[in-house]
């Protein structure tokens, strides 16, 4: 026998059955997971914690996706993604491991997928090719006209943007105190100051150290032979390597003796006003991973101290004034898990307030016992979420295997991470006996284990920090022999002729692939019942009724635009006629497992039109189906919106939120406001959600706030604009369509007539922030559009084949994608982008490199195949719902999806050259929006209409 079986264990949470393995020649550790589930996943990871900030995990992570030595080819990675069926394709770095994870239905694709990456990262071509490490960690490059030295490298970029974030320099600075014997006190992303001093050398030696099968854990989950696939992994794998030692990781942190303080600063933008700006935080270690109880206890206590509007100790620090935003983390990541509280925006010198204002707020709830009703809510709200298992994009199958490492990468049984809802009952049932207040006692009040710490802003240090670099560049530049110049020319020349270089047709053709032969050719359906006002879809969903009450807003006038934007962040947070907003919140998340109010627009194919929606997303179990409309009316007929304290609030809170995604996920508010600039729909969506929308809250007179989100309610919630869409079990359904009738003729009628929206044409702006990257957006509309599905397979194209190697690739950029929406909206756009410049010049030759394009049968043919793969993306029982509510309002008929998959298979290369003119659109129109670097943005003012500040 290759392998010995450890244990065999009936898993009665998940209903699956579990076995633990040992490879005996490499000692690798394996778990299986054996159900009937057919998203089956896979994935190999390594114990590592790292031993400084240069991030050279993280590199690695990157690297050895870079080709192999059986898949000779420079980024296996991509291809994969150009022609697999999979349900998820990743690599992951996290604090004391890295993660390969895949995930596919597709048996022979799960198959092909894992010797791409066994091979990968057993036999990378790091050794051969140092040109991966330039690439994708870090190098100088030297700038022909200017002579100047500069950084670049994918992971050092990437890391840029991380800490261009104030809540990530305040992690690492938490971290570098709470941990300063362990290798938690280093980020294993890399800081971009750490990154730098990386050697080739050094990365190679980790590799050898680290990335050993002794020191690895493999995990096998769903509906598979398992003796086949052990046989698969020993005969290619396993059998080539012998026991080696495991790394070991540093041992616990030694608690301290009395809390630490300190101060540190962070950059804001030079037109930014410094007041109100500062960030405290609190951070303490609990216990460890390894403990599953004390784990979720925690996560759960986490919840109820500061997670909803009645959250004790977020309503503490809020009325405190001192901040206007509450955050909580837990960060179970690590071995010795650390929990937070940090209050954002807040004012100057108020240490002492906030750190009594914690502690106080604890003592208080520890004496005198956590708020029954909101301990229900708590519990209904975890228990919800076991029951349903939704973890969006990803497999529930990869978040078990996630979630099983906390316990097997320290020693213990992973199979006893499946014992959650058995743990939670226990948790349940030792909260009547002050379970949660002794958690507090023991882990916050007396912790000494923790940190205060103060991020005091600084205008323009961004700025000061980059110049540094710079000087430090020019000052190393000056020290260099004309050899080292030379030798940097060098190597940059040889990064670019292996970046060019194509591969062969016999090195492409050795990465495994799927014929069309595999893929199905009729499309999905999903069903549509159409009950008067109720679209209904039958749905298997394991007892949870899912609801989407959609609200008309096209008859709600341009100058109340804000205003509706605003009423959606209100609604449910709130006081009713019955109801404190603290009460309401319980109310809520005893009974529903999911409430939700949002602001949708949905695109008609092929036209301008557009539906703007207000949805109420609601998410119960059957047995709690009526609380939805006790709730629902509740806050539809008796909101009250007259608590101006209460609005300046969410006000300011909701101003953080956006603040925080301008600067982390920039490129979707530069996508929306360069559409605005000729998109009636676009412009409605900048107006209630994005940069117009920021503006508005900015200046938002709260003298009149009241009157008009009463006058917003008369245009919304009217029996005209009222449409409700449903999925679970048909039982269900038949009390649900009873109900809702109740429901739907308390609503008043509203004869407005639908407005029109007149947009102003402003084009090309620069918005400055403080980070360190950029995300620039390009942007067209096309004219006489007519939408085929052949421009599916072009977007997956110019993504994989040009964006990917141009941006990505050769511009250092994290990230770059395309769009083309079925109404002939068309956009570029990077993600943590050193370029502006550079980045817009490639956008713009999108054209030429779509007119010369070329294909083998077999490129071709993965191209498709990946295409159809976004189309066929496995979809939960609210994503179903979500599907066709979009399909409704898109007039999207089955025959057209059909239409647009039969397309889609019988691309061929013409078709692809054919729609250059999409491009020549493109490059013709000069729409483009950057979000991010102020001095960058200074340096190429010329680009721009407009620059400001946000």
């Amino acid at each position: 026998m290759k392998y010995e079986l450890i244990e065999e264990k009936y898993l009665e949470d998940i209903q699956a059955k579990g076995f633990l393995f040992k490879h005996k020649k490499s000692n690798a550790n394996i778990v299986y997971i054996q159900n009937d589930d057919e998203n089956r996943v896979f994935h190999i990871s390594f114990k590592t914690p790292p031993k400084d900030n240069t991030g050279v995990f993280h590199i690695l992570e990157h690297s050895v996706l870079c080709g192999s030595e059986k898949f000779d080819v420079k980024d296996p990675f991509n291809e994969l993604a150009k022609g697999s069926l999979h349900t998820y394709l990743n690599a992951m770095t996290f604090k004391d491991k890295t993660m390969y994870p895949i995930a596919s239905y597709n048996e022979k694709d799960f198959m092909n997928l894992i010797d791409v990456y066994m091979n990968a990262v057993l036999f990378p071509n790091i050794f051969k090719n140092r040109e991966i490490f330039m690439q994708e960690g870090i190098r100088y490059e030297l700038d022909g006209e200017q002579n100047e030295l500069t950084y670049s490298g994918v992971v050092y970029n990437e890391m840029k943007g991380a800490f261009s974030a104030p809540e990530r320099q305040l992690v690492h600075i938490m971290n570098e105190v709470l941990f300063d014997k362990t290798y938690s006190r280093f980020d294993s992303g890399g800081t971009p100051e750490g990154i730098t001093g990386l050697t080739y050398e050094q990365f190679l030696d980790c590799y050898r150290q680290y990335y050993a099968l002794s020191n690895s854990y493999i995990y096998l989950y769903g509906k598979i032979n398992i003796d086949q696939y052990l046989a698969f992994l020993d005969e290619n794998y396993l059998s080539q390597f012998s026991n080696t030692e495991s790394a070991m990781l540093t041992e616990k942190q030694v608690p301290f003796d009395k809390i630490k303080f300190l101060e540190e600063k962070y950059p804001i933008s030079a037109h930014t006003e410094e007041a109100d700006k500062t960030i405290y935080s609190a951070s303490f270690v609990i216990s460890s991973c390894t403990d599953i109880e004390g784990m979720m206890g925690v996560e759960i206590l986490k919840y109820m101290l500061l997670d909803t509007e009645a959250s004790p100790l977020k309503r503490g620090l809020l009325d405190s004034q001192i901040g206007t935003a509450v955050e909580g983390s837990f960060n179970t990541s690590m071995y010795q898990p650390t929990f937070s509280v940090i209050l954002k925006n807040a004012v100057e010198k108020k240490e002492e307030q906030f750190k009594n204002c914690i502690f106080d707020t604890l003592k208080n709830i520890a004496e005198n016992g956590i708020d029954k009703d909101l301990m229900e809510a708590a519990f209904n709200k975890f228990e919800f979420a076991l029951k349903e298992e939704d973890y969006g994009y990803r497999p529930k199958g990869l978040v078990y295997g996630i979630n099983i490492m906390s316990n097997w990468l320290y020693g213990e049984n992973p199979l006893d991470c499946f014992e959650t809802k058995k743990i939670f009952e226990i948790i349940k049932n030792k909260s009547k006996d002050r379970y949660f207040e002794n958690l507090i006692e023991i882990f916050l009040l007396k912790n000494n284990h923790g940190v205060f710490v103060t991020l005091v802003p600084e205008k323009g240090l961004e700025i000061k920090n980059e110049n540094k670099i710079r000087e430090s560049l020019q000052e190393h530049m000056k020290s260099l022999s004309k050899e080292a110049v030379e030798k940097i020319k060098a190597d940059q020349e040889i990064l670019k002729i292996y970046q060019d270089k194509k591969e062969t047709k016999e090195q492409l053709e050795k990465i495994p692939t799927l014929h069309l032969s595999d893929i199905k050719k009729d499309m999905e359906s999903i069903e549509k019942i159409v009950d008067g006002n109720i679209y209904y879809t039958p749905q298997k969903a394991n007892g949870i009724f899912h609801t989407v009450f959609s609200f008309d807003t096209t008859k709600v006038p341009q100058a109340y635009l804000g205003y509706l934007g605003l009423l959606g962040s209100l609604l449910g947070k709130v006081e009713t006629e019955n109801y404190s907003f603290q009460d309401l919140t319980n109310k809520i998340n005893t009974y529903l497992g999911r409430f939700g109010v949002s602001q949708e627009l949905y695109l008609t194919n092929e036209n301008q039109e557009y539906s703007p929606s207000l949805c109420f997303k609601i998410k119960t179990t059957s047995q709690n189906m009526k609380y939805i409309f006790e709730i629902l009316n509740e806050i539809i007929f008796h909101t009250k919106v007259d608590n101006h304290l209460r609005i300046k609030e969410i006000v300011k809170e909701l101003k953080s939120k956006m603040e925080r995604n301008f600067q982390e996920n920039g490129h979707l508010a530069a996508i929306v406001r360069g559409a605005s600039y000729f998109s009636d729909a676009y412009y409605y969506m900048d107006c209630i959600r994005n940069i117009s929308f920021y503006d508005f809250l900015t200046n938002l007179d709260f003298e009149t706030v009241s009157d008009k989100l009463r006058d917003v309610c008369k245009y919304i919630f009217a029996k005209q604009n009222c449409s409700a869409f449903v999925a679970g079990e048909k039982e269900d359904y038949q009390y649900f369509s009873k109900v809702f009738l109740d429901f739907y003729n308390k609503l008043d009628d509203c004869n407005v007539e639908k407005q029109m929206y007149p947009f102003e044409n402003k084009r090309n702006e620069g918005f400055m922030t403080s980070s360190k990257i950029l995300y620039n957006v390009k942007l067209a509309n096309i004219d006489n559009f007519h939408y085929h599905g052949s421009m599916l397979v072009l977007k997956n194209i110019i993504r994989l084949e040009y964006l990917w190697n141009e941006i990505r690739v050769k511009g250092g950029a994290y990230g770059a994608s395309i769009s083309l929406t079925k109404n002939g909206l068309l956009y570029e756009y990077s993600y943590r982008d050193p370029n502006l410049e550079k980045t817009y010049a490639s956008y713009n030759n999108t054209l030429n490199f779509v007119k010369g394009f070329n294909a083998s049968a077999q490129e071709m043919r993965k191209f498709i195949i990946g295409t159809i793969n976004s189309l066929d993306k496995p979809l939960s029982v609210n994503d179903k719902l979500e599907t066709m509510i979009s399909r409704h309002f898109g007039k999207t008929t089955n025959e057209d999806l059909q239409k647009e998959r039969d397309e889609v298979l019988s691309t061929t290369v013409g078709n692809i050259r054919d729609l250059s003119y999409l491009m020549e659109a493109f490059e013709n129109q000069h729409y483009i929006c950057t979000i991010g670097n102020e001095e960058i943005i200074k340096n190429n003012e010329s680009l721009f209409r407009e620059i400001r500040k946000i």
